[in-house]
């Protein structure tokens, strides 16, 4: 997406997709592997913080050192 340089609603729902994403495959995984955990939830959260996080500073980085100069 930083290559790209879409408007910040585009990365934004770009964003939350590939997360949604992430999550359904973690559920599906989960159920199929029978390995659910009494912390969902806090995990759940935890996910969404640390790849909020990590989409952020990768989009920063790729726009700023491909189009920086």
């Amino acid at each position: 997406m930083g290559i790209a340089r879409p408007s910040g609603l585009i990365v934004i729902a770009v964003g939350v997709s590939f997360w949604l994403l992430q999550t359904f495959a973690v559920c599906v995984y989960a159920t199929i592997s029978k390995q659910w955990s009494k912390f969902a939830a806090f995990y759940w959260l935890a996910t969404a913080i640390s790849f909020a996080g990590a989409y952020a500073v990768i989009f920063f980085f790729t726009a700023n050192i491909v189009h920086g100069r």
